[in-house]
Formats: structure tokens, C-alpha cells, sequence
């Protein structure tokens, strides 16, 4: 079923965000930009660090410690990136100048070398592409990048954002989106793995 994502994330919008973040739902005329269908970036050689774009990825912070908690993985060190450029989340406490900002993440990102980066509403890439620069700059080597398209903003709908621990009120909801995306992603690889053992 092909969907709008929806332009808050809420209570009563978890369930599309669960069906795009899943795969069951896409985004009409978008193709597939669920977190089930980049996994493999984040479970078949984890990364030494997870990035989100501040300030509304920070929900998806606890979907990813739901997917290492459903694959029985230690989770990577998640860190937010200030990336639009602005002062925008200045009441967050995360630095608002880029040079700040590359500091800042130098000292959190020290000794790690790959980092998986994600946008939970990518549209032309400006905040992902810009928290990539960051992070390089900041001394990661080697970056892959998930551009969602699951929600499009988490203030206004009453979620309240820990941008500092990278959390959100809908902390419990969106760890078991996290359950859903593993179990998901582990059901596609048999039914792939079934199929080539079968010659389909």
C-alpha cells in the first residue's frame, strides 16, 4: 500500500511510521526508503557510530537500539548531528557554529572510523549531505547514508525531544519499531535465501 508519510510524528501516526520504516507501506511514486531495506549497513558490519540529523531524527535513535537489541547485538554509540546550519536547536545545547559543531564531534566519534548516518525525511539532502561533511571533517573515514521518508517533523505534535541523550516520549513505541524492522529485515533474507537455494 503506497502512502503519504505523515508531516508529524505522534501517538496517532505510529502506526504509518511503523509501516514505512518496515516496508510494508511506500511512499506513492518514492521507491522503497524503508530502515528495514538499509539493515544491512547497520547488522552485517555494524558501524563504530550511528548519526542522526538534529533535531526530529532523534526518535530514531531508540528504533535503532530496538533493532541491536532484536538482533542481540551490542549497539553503536548514536550521536546527533547539528546539521542544517542554523542555530535552530541552540535551546538543545548542541553547538550552533560549524566549527563547534566539527569539535564537538571529533570528541564523540574519537578512534571510530565508520559511521552510518541517517535523515528520517530526506528530500534533497541538504542536512544528510551536510552532517557527512561534519563527520569527516571531525576525522570519520568512511560514511553510508539511509535517506527516510518516514515522518516529517517530531516538535509539533506534542513529542518531546531529548536531543543531549538522543530520546523522545515516544521512547517504548519507537523501540519496538525497531523489534518490527529487524524481524522484517531477517524475514526478507529467507525468503531471498530460500529462493536462490531453490533456483527461483
Amino acid at each position: 500500500m503506497k502512502i503519504s508519510p505523515p508531516e508529524y510524528l505522534s501517538s496517532g501516526t505510529l502506526g504509518e511510521v511503523e509501516g514505512l520504516m518496515t516496508g510494508e507501506l511506500t511512499e506513492t511514486g518514492e521507491p522503497n526508503r524503508s530502515l528495514t531495506n538499509r539493515l544491512g549497513f547497520l547488522i552485517n558490519s555494524p558501524p563504530d557510530v550511528v548519526a542522526l540529523t538534529l533535531g526530529s531524527a532523534a526518535p530514531i535513535a531508540d528504533s535503532i537500539r530496538g533493532v541491536y537489541e532484536a538482533a542481540g547485538l551490542d549497539c553503536p554509540p548514536i550521536v546527533g548531528v547539528n546539521s542544517d546550519g542554523t542555530s535552530r536547536w541552540k535551546h538543545t545545547n548542541i553547538a550552533s557554529t560549524r566549527n563547534e559543531e566539527v569539535e564537538r564531534l571529533r570528541t564523540l566519534t574519537e578512534g571510530r572510523k565508520r559511521a552510518v548516518i541517517i535523515d528520517q525525511f530526506f528530500i534533497r539532502g541538504g542536512s544528510l549531505y551536510h552532517a557527512q561533511e561534519l563527520l569527516e571533517d571531525a576525522g570519520v573515514k568512511s560514511t553510508s547514508l539511509i535517506k527516510g521518508r518516514w515522518f516529517g517533523d517530531a516538535r509539533g505534535a506534542g513529542v518531546k525531544l531529548d536531543c543531549q541523550s538522543l530520546t523522545s516520549s515516544l521512547a517504548d513505541e519507537m523501540r519496538v519499531i525497531g523489534h518490527a524492522c529487524y524481524q522484517e529485515f531477517i524475514r526478507t533474507l529467507t525468503i531471498q535465501n530460500t529462493n536462490k537455494v531453490s533456483g527461483i
